[in-house]
């Protein structure tokens, strides 16, 4: 459990936003998966499928508000699916494949 704050950009005038990050930034890693997006309220959901890693689940209660109401949201979720907060991965899936690739 953790808070992100994030902007959203769009990008719909460039044709190819792909080339133009690829003009701006060098490509580190490219990270492979299939997710799967359910909703409980204001949170998301992920089920993710990751070339090389395997599968995770990750939860991202939005703060429409109050955060104390989406913390509280937050933690019914992992109490109905039963979520073990100790067991939980805090790498993104950059860093652990690179650790992969390495170690």
């Amino acid at each position: 459990e953790r808070i992100s704050d994030y902007k959203i950009i769009e990008i719909k005038s460039v044709p190819e936003p792909e080339a133009l990050f690829n003009s701006i930034f060098n490509k580190e890693i490219v990270v492979e998966k299939i997710r799967t997006l359910y909703m409980f309220g204001n949170t998301r959901i992920h089920l993710d499928e990751v070339n090389g890693l395997g599968n995770f689940i990750e939860l991202e209660s939005v703060v429409a508000g109050s955060k104390i109401k989406a913390q509280k949201e937050f933690r019914q979720v992992v109490k109905k699916l039963a979520l073990n907060q100790k067991k939980q991965i805090r790498k993104s899936y950059r860093d652990l494949l690179n650790k992969k690739m390495i170690g």
